[in-house]
């Protein structure tokens, strides 16, 4: 399993259609983090750019995830580079134990 970075662009400005499908956007995009395979889900603050981080074994792979997002069919363009890393401040911190 390797990891991926998608760039996205969007339409801007946005439709009442793209508008109404954001929440089903966002709970598909809540299952997918949920399941390990998207990590990293980020908008650019004039909303003109996404970018998510997507744990799959090829590239084509990587578009079969992006199919299956609700907004897919309204991007722009976008381009897909693999990673050599991804660090974030979870994988930085130890896990917490209750116990």
């Amino acid at each position: 399993m390797y990891e991926f970075l998608v760039d996205i662009s969007l339409p801007v400005p946005f439709s009442e259609k793209f508008l109404r499908l954001i929440p089903a956007q966002r709970e598909r995009v809540r299952i997918l983090m949920e399941t390990g395979i998207i990590s990293s889900y980020l908008l650019s603050g004039d909303y003109t750019n996404a970018w998510i981080t997507i744990a799959a074994d090829t590239e084509e792979d990587v578009v079969g995830v992006l199919d299956s997002l609700p907004l897919f069919s309204f991007v722009e363009g976008f381009s897909i580079h693999p990673l050599a890393f991804h660090q974030t401040i979870e994988t930085m911190l130890p896990s917490i134990s209750l116990n």
